[in-house]
Formats: C-alpha cells, sequence, structure tokens
C-alpha cells in the first residue's frame, strides 16, 4: 500500500544533530559513506475523520578514508527528523496498518534528510562527499530504508 495517496507531510521538525569530525582528510582522499535510515511510526492523534500520524526518522552516516593502510574514521553524523502525517483521503487508517506500511513514504523523506546531511558535511569541510540522491533498497530485516555504502572523493 502506498501510503502517499492517503496522507499528507504537514510538519517536519529536526530534534537531533550531532556531527563529528575526526580528521580532516586530504581534498583527493577517497572517504567511504555509510547512510542508514531508520523510520518508527506511531500514531499521534485522531479523530472520528481522519487520523494524523507521525515518524521517527534517524539517519547516521558513517564516514572512514580507505587507502592501502587500511580505513580510518573520518566523520560520523546523526541527524533525527519527526515526521507528521495527516490523513486526507480514504477509510481512516488504523495505526497498525501505518506501521506496516510505513516505509513506502521514506522516498518522501529521504530528499529533505539528504538536503540536512548535505549541509552538515559542507559545515565540517567535507564539501566533496557526495551521498547517495535516493533511496537503494530496503533493509530485509526492519523494512526501514538503507542507503549502501558509496565510495566517494
Amino acid at each position: 500500500m502506498d501510503l502517499m495517496t492517503k496522507l499528507a507531510l504537514t510538519e517536519l521538525q529536526v530534534r537531533l544533530m550531532h556531527a563529528e569530525l575526526f580528521h580532516q582528510p586530504a581534498k583527493n582522499q577517497s572517504i567511504q559513506a555509510k547512510v542508514e535510515l531508520t523510520l518508527k511510526p506511531q500514531l499521534i492523534a485522531g479523530d472520528a475523520v481522519h487520523n494524523q500520524f507521525s515518524l521517527d526518522c534517524l539517519a547516521e552516516v558513517q564516514g572512514q578514508s580507505v587507502s592501502d593502510a587500511g580505513s580510518l574514521d573520518v566523520f560520523r553524523i546523526e541527524l533525527r527528523l519527526m515526521a507528521n502525517y495527516q490523513q486526507f483521503s480514504g477509510e481512516p487508517l488504523s495505526a497498525e496498518l501505518f506501521g506496516e506500511y510505513h516505509s513506502s513514504v521514506a522516498r518522501q523523506l529521504y530528499p529533505v534528510v539528504h538536503l540536512r546531511l548535505t549541509e552538515l558535511l559542507q559545515q565540517l569541510g567535507l564539501s566533496n562527499v557526495q551521498l547517495p540522491l535516493d533511496l537503494m533498497h530496503l533493509n530485509a530485516e526492519s523494512e526501514s530504508p538503507h542507503v549502501q555504502s558509496q565510495a566517494v572523493h
């Protein structure tokens, strides 16, 4: 079920931004970035007609330099957002149904997450690190979106 046909994003709130730079890599040094996106759904309010739902969105990025001598941690970023949705069509959704199909809204959230992560990377002086522009696949265990590692310069 595609929840984007039934829900509208009404609010997006930054709850946590944490970035650590362990060392500044050389400009031509290759960095491997691994992005993980975890979504946790919850019902926040409801009425007789339409429900409101909330998603806790956690994005974690680990960056490591890659060289012949091995790998070395370069940076770590943690970004937590709260996304609120209002149902605008169809039969009222239950919290269970929203919980089962919540990953269908991840492709709407990821561009916002990507933008925030890119801003943090620039603030760390890592403007050469390019993150994936879209979600690659779903993690089979949790059905949470997971972006595969990507080598960047």
